[in-house]
């Protein structure tokens, strides 16, 4: 599984949009078996599809996300057990079945508060790479061609550990000097 990141620490330039329609690209154009990840606290991506292209809210997804917090399946929960133990571990399908062959691992309202109390972010730099080891050997899920990440425009120990992990990382930016400043930030120089 290849995963790709989308990120520039400025807001506004696509990083959702760009993420969103790679992945469905990929997996209705090209047949391939897609997750895609929000990193952002902001949860723009999981509102996108929560919000369906009608304009009304998806039940089925409201319902599974619901019930997936009130069990305590979510990303925020992975990355906590792992900020305490130095690892994860899958007991439920942590995944939202968008569509055959895309899946979502949505945000939620609790990552904002983790950087909070959480360790430096080097330590949790292993993070991604765990979970993407437990996804790649778990026999009840499906074989992801590729993870997507969609990272929040600030640099916190979460992005830090999906860029360090990531086979690609895509910037997005406007044609203007501050999204092409949000690059030169998060230049390697930084994240190595």
């Amino acid at each position: 599984m290849k995963l790709i990141s989308t990120l520039n620490f400025k807001g506004g330039v696509g990083k959702t949009t760009v993420t969103w329609l790679l992945a469905r690209y990929l997996v209705e154009m090209r047949g391939k078996s897609v997750l895609v990840m929000d990193a952002d606290p902001q949860m723009s991506l999981t509102t996108a599809v929560e919000l369906l292209e009608a304009g009304v809210w998806e039940e089925r997804f409201s319902k599974w996300n619901k019930e997936a917090k009130a069990k305590g399946i979510t990303l925020y929960r992975l990355l906590s057990d792992y900020a305490q133990s130095g690892s994860i571990s899958l007991a439920e399908f942590p995944f939202y079945v968008h569509r055959p062959n895309l899946f979502l691992l949505p945000s939620n309202e609790e990552l904002y508060w983790f950087d909070l109390e959480a360790p430096k972010a080097q330590d949790l730099r292993g993070f991604m790479g765990a979970l993407l080891k437990l996804i790649s050997s778990g026999e009840e899920l499906p074989e992801f061609d590729y993870c997507f990440a969609d990272c929040p425009p600030a640099f916190n120990s979460l992005s830090f550990s999906v860029v360090s992990h990531s086979d690609l990382v895509l910037i997005p930016i406007n044609p203007d000097v501050f999204a092409s400043h949000g690059v030169s930030i998060g230049s390697c120089k930084m994240l190595c």
